[in-house]
């Protein structure tokens, strides 16, 4: 068996980097195409307030906890709505201590609903709840000179 003799012996062998750079792209494509794009959960439309220190943004942490609260007063946790018992019970499941609670309560929700929603998250443990709104609009409400 004859061995390729062209290479300088002082330089040893080399070994091709091409293979490796090609797989380390190929696995960038994959988990760039993988990843799921976290967006709020919501059932149903939810007009959320206006805050001036609102954040714009609609992306969440993995594995964040969502609690919407509807205007007729409905609670949904994630995408399903459920009964306040429901709430409990899911939240108490989760460790809801580690990962933030968002509450997305709309603006025409009665309180008393958001206030519920609330008591049971801080009932299962949860010590970071934050309070969904949207920044404040530029355009004048309607009826407006």
């Amino acid at each position: 068996m004859q061995f390729d003799t062209d290479q300088d012996p002082a330089e040893g062998p080399r070994i091709d980097l091409t293979p490796m750079i090609d797989m380390i792209f190929l696995l960038i494509i994959f988990f760039m195409t993988t990843a799921r794009l976290t967006t709020v959960a919501s059932t149903a439309p939810v007009a959320l307030p206006e805050a001036s220190q609102a954040d714009a943004g609609t992306a969440r942490p993995p594995g964040r906890v969502v609690v919407n609260v509807f205007d007729d007063g409905r609670i949904a946790f994630g995408d399903e709505v459920v009964t306040m018992e429901d709430l409990r019970r899911r939240l108490r499941e989760r460790p809801v201590g580690a990962v933030p609670t968002l509450i997305r309560a709309d603006r025409r929700a009665p309180l008393a609903a958001v206030k519920r929603a609330a008591q049971a998250c801080i009932a299962a443990g949860a010590d970071r709840i934050a309070f969904g709104a949207q920044p404040v609009s530029q355009t004048p409400p309607e009826g407006a000179p």
